[in-house]
């Protein structure tokens, strides 16, 4: 491109701004979003303070795409919240521009509760349990820790998360990406009884999860002795649910040549 021919565009460029301006159709800083995008992302957007930068990617398309692209969230700081908050609401654009511009995603993010709590949830761990599935491949092939536990006393991992709220197709990617079914939590004082991924399906009433737990290889015996649990705790589980849930473990049980007592349910 010769110079002459670049310094019309810059002069038509500028002539376009101008009228636009005059004619009241954009602002000074639709201006320069629109007709100069390189000094908006690289001079004012670095300069805005972040709860501004995420009210204007609510404005519109143009604004979003510029606030949520690589370059647009370099200078976002604290780091840490916004790709917490990008996670939750499962903003996909800004979960998956901040891995490129070289977020951890394996960093703890979240807290179990958000008032002053350290940081004890991973992003996947938000993706698993809000079951954002697009936001949870992109963390996995950005390399997410898919067996990570959280740092409580607990210690759920994502697959536990996306087993507690019955997201099915989180489960089956966290598994097809190497997730343990059978991890247990940690015992502590608090917390006697460990857990797995489908105890928490079954409790819940989530068939359909259990089933791809059972179908990936999840160990059923560990419900042996605290069957009695499933019509304790989750009452909004159907009765059909439940009936259902016992005949697949009934199932996988007489495969694995194991005796379960389910008589009570």
């Amino acid at each position: 491109m010769d110079i002459g021919y670049r310094e019309r565009k810059v002069q038509e460029v500028e002539s376009d701004t101008i009228a636009c301006l005059g004619r009241g159709d954009i602002s000074i800083l639709s201006a320069l979003t629109t007709q100069l995008p390189d000094v908006f992302t690289c001079e004012i957007l670095p300069k805005l303070g972040l709860w501004t930068k995420l009210s204007l990617a609510q404005v519109s398309k143009t604004y979003r795409n510029t606030v949520w692209s690589v370059d647009g969230v370099r200078s976002m700081k604290p780091k840490g919240l916004v790709f917490k908050t990008a996670t939750r609401h499962g903003n996909l654009p800004a979960v998956r521009a901040l891995l490129q511009s070289g977020v951890n995603p394996d960093d703890y993010v979240a807290g179990l509760h958000e008032a002053g709590n350290k940081p004890t949830f991973t992003a996947l761990h938000i993706a698993a349990g809000e079951g954002h599935l697009g936001v949870a491949k992109a963390l996995i092939e950005a390399g997410a820790d898919v067996n990570k536990q959280e740092l409580d006393d607990l210690g759920r991992t994502p697959l536990m998360l996306a087993a507690a709220a019955g997201h099915t197709p989180v489960i089956m990617e966290l598994i097809r990406a190497g997730a343990n079914v059978n991890t247990v939590t940690r015992f502590s004082p608090n917390r006697p009884d460990a857990i797995t991924a489908l105890m928490v399906a079954v409790l819940n009433g989530h068939e359909a999860c259990v089933l791809a737990l059972i179908y990936a290889g999840a160990d059923v015996y560990c419900l042996g002795h605290r069957w009695e649990l499933l019509t304790q705790s989750n009452q909004t589980a159907s009765a059909g649910a439940k009936r259902n849930i016992v005949e697949l473990i009934r199932y996988a049980a007489s495969r694995n040549f194991l005796v379960l007592e389910l008589d009570s349910v």
